[in-house]
């Protein structure tokens, strides 16, 4: 088998889509997303 000298965005990419994939997988398993779970709430000030 010949080896290829694939730049290296090739393989971040290739490990980004797979993360993806498994984390996608595991919310659909519990049923939750992304939006649902974020953390968007303004700072509270302290008077």
């Amino acid at each position: 088998m010949e080896k290829q000298n694939l730049p290296i965005g090739y393989y971040l990419k290739k490990v980004d889509q797979l993360l993806t994939a498994g984390i996608n997988a595991i919310h659909a398993e519990f049923d939750i997303s992304r939006a649902k779970h974020s953390t968007n709430k303004k700072a509270r000030s302290v008077n």
